[in-house]
């Protein structure tokens, strides 16, 4: 008993370390933090895939030829952008066009030229916090080709964010309102006017908010998530050591504890036999003299 109490503690030496190693490495990872343009420190959440990319395939009648519905649950305090995979740039030959419900607001980009020649990447995320409300939300995605004679489109990912710090209250609806107007379309013609106070709507009315499209809006139109300083998050304590270790020690004076209880018992048991056995050894050593004389 005392050689298994042993194993089994020399077992629990060599796991310990190993596991905790393990649950430090899963804990230590660095959370990279990115600052927009508002100065506020988030770090990448998730990545949700929108739309696959389609290859150039001619097409001379102008309309939509693509459709499709994606559901997105957003954090309060969380922001959003939409860009290409792994920062790469984005396109639709010609017209993207993304309603999000409840919201109701409009994501619009014509990615034709002045010219009307020739299609122009976006090389950078765009802003798309408006366009999500918390909670659960329904992305409505309509691809057009305007004129055709081919149509396609690149790859396009949902990017959400979460603060650095504790998470902050989303913001007023009529500061996102504001943002997305620089951007593309805040309402289609048929759509409802996003769920805000009346006081919200009448700004929204004195500021007369048009379409824009964004080859003929500045660069700065839009806020884009960009590199500008790393913080490590602290690790959090190895709670595997702190819950390991006691259980370790509590796992063996059990074995030690029932090996001393079994002792008495396998004495008591084994008595009778080694009794037995002595006296079987005195017959043999008696039967061997007695055969000597």
């Amino acid at each position: 008993m005392q050689r298994v109490s042993l194993l089994l503690a020399l077992l629990l030496a060599l796991l310990t370390p190993a596991l905790v190693r393990a649950q430090d490495n899963a804990f230590s990872r660095e959370v990279v933090c990115t600052e927009t343009a508002d100065a506020e420190a988030m770090f990448l959440s998730q990545v949700i895939p929108l739309l696959d990319a389609i290859p150039e395939q001619p097409n001379a009648n102008a309309g939509v030829f693509y459709t499709t519905e994606v559901e997105v649950f957003m954090e309060e305090g969380m922001k959003a952008t939409i860009g290409g995979p792994d920062g790469q740039p984005f396109w639709t030959d010609d017209q993207i066009r993304i309603v999000g419900h409840p919201s109701k607001n409009v994501w619009m980009r014509d990615f034709r030229s002045g010219d009307r020649l020739h299609i122009v990447p976006e090389p950078e995320p765009q802003d798309f916090y408006y366009v999500l409300s918390p909670g659960q939300n329904t992305l409505h995605i309509t691809l057009e080709n305007l004129l055709g004679p081919v149509q396609s489109t690149s790859a396009y990912v949902l990017m959400l964010w979460q603060p650095c710090s504790a998470p902050v209250a989303a913001q007023p609806a009529v500061e996102a309102t504001e943002a997305m107007s620089a951007t593309t379309a805040l309402l289609d013609a048929g759509d409802a006017a996003p769920p805000a106070a009346e006081s919200d709507q009448e700004t929204l009315k004195e500021a007369d908010v048009q379409r824009v499209s964004l080859a003929e809006a500045p660069d700065t139109a839009y806020v884009a998530v960009q590199p500008a300083r790393v913080q490590a998050v602290a690790r959090p304590l190895p709670t595997l050591l702190w819950l390991g270790a006691p259980l370790g020690l509590l796992l063996l004076g059990l074995v030690l504890w029932q090996g001393r209880q079994m002792a008495p018992t396998l004495q008591r048991s084994l008595r009778p036999a080694l009794v037995q056995a002595r006296a079987s050894w005195r017959d043999l050593k008696a039967w061997l003299e007695s055969m000597q004389k």
